[in-house]
């Protein structure tokens, strides 16, 4: 165990991650948090009896054939949460009344633009790929780190 301390601002789901990674790598951790609870934008509360969600509207890369779940898998015991699937992920309103709506399913997401927009359909297509090529290369990331830190390289 070195004697280093690294500080962290914010108990958010990033300065959670960031602690926990750097006790995995041997490092000692202090996280300062303002509010009273951790969590940042994915926490929720009680009051009146209703659920006040804190502003995260999900868990990108929660679903097991996501690239993503693996990174989750590192922090959290994901055999223990349930998820609720929502084919829409978000929905940004304009001051014209019109809406936009965000699919988590990327098939569903381009038809979608393309439905709104077909003149644009060159830009969700774009979109389509980028989230591919994206998803890809975080994936090829996992695959190189677990096969480095088998080999206690990383």
């Amino acid at each position: 165990m070195t004697d280093n301390v690294v500080s962290i601002i914010g108990a958010g789901i990033a300065g959670l991650s960031a602690g926990c990674y750097l006790q995995m790598n041997g490092y000692q951790t202090k996280i300062f948090e303002m509010h009273d609870r951790p969590g940042g934008l994915a926490s929720s509360w009680k009051r009146n009896g209703y659920l006040i969600q804190g502003g995260f509207p999900g868990l990108a890369g929660s679903s097991a054939g996501s690239p993503f779940y693996a990174l989750w898998c590192e922090l959290i015991e994901m055999s223990g949460v349930h998820f609720l699937y929502q084919p829409t992920e978000d929905v940004f309103e304009f001051p014209d009344g019109k809406r936009f709506h965000v699919y988590s399913n990327l098939d569903r997401l381009e038809a979608y633009m393309n439905k709104i927009s077909p003149q644009d359909s060159a830009i969700a297509a774009f979109v389509y790929q980028w989230c591919e090529v994206f998803s890809k290369r975080l994936n090829a990331h996992r695959q190189t780190k677990g096969a480095l830190r088998h080999k206690g390289l990383y």
